[in-house]
């Protein structure tokens, strides 16, 4: 049986307001296995920032986003990655720093999984990732309590190397247990 994850409310609220949404469907091919679906909270469940939500299922493991807390500086902002199984595929949901902030640090822990996102969450989150370097050092040279540089612009630029794009009603096959398609 194929098990279909469609967009999250928040894309039905940015539609509702005319922002622009990339809708895809990501389809898990099942091959047979009693393993039930695993979706663990590693960020954001009950405030807004740091998402990031870990997807396990027969042996796959796929990240929903990897985001910063607002409200947070250095190490702090970050979602609980420390312990992150081996990533198969990262979603990008849309170019908030709250989903895509700690990007460049999980792509680069994880450099097997491909990064899936629209072209353009790609183009707003590249902007916004390099922006944020300069904020982070700018916090540095300012004494900011807790203030720390979670990586460099090369990092934000690697991730255009692991990037897949998901195209407007495209459906990405996923093929567990014989790798992503």
């Amino acid at each position: 049986r194929d098990l279909p994850i469609t967009p999250c409310n928040r894309h039905l609220l940015h539609a509702a307001r005319g922002l622009p949404v990339a809708t895809a469907v990501v389809v898990f091919k099942r091959q047979r296995s009693s393993t039930r679906p695993r979706l663990l909270t590693l960020g954001g469940g009950q405030e807004i920032g740091a998402n990031a939500f870990l997807l396990e299922m027969d042996g796959a493991r796929c990240l929903f986003d990897a985001g910063t807390h607002p409200r947070q500086n250095g190490l702090a902002a970050l979602p609980r990655l420390s312990g992150l199984p081996e990533l198969d595929a990262i979603f990008v949901t849309h170019a908030h720093l709250d989903h895509v902030g700690a990007l460049p640090i999980v792509a680069r822990a994880h450099p097997r999984a491909r990064v899936y996102w629209s072209r353009s969450t790609e183009a707003a989150s590249i902007r916004q990732l390099h922006a944020t370097v300069s904020v982070m050092r700018r916090q540095i040279d300012e004494g900011k309590p807790g203030a720390a540089v979670l990586y460099e612009h090369d990092l934000v630029d690697e991730l255009l190397w692991k990037t897949h794009y998901l195209e407007p009603d495209e459906t990405l096959d996923l093929d567990i247990g014989g790798g992503l398609a």
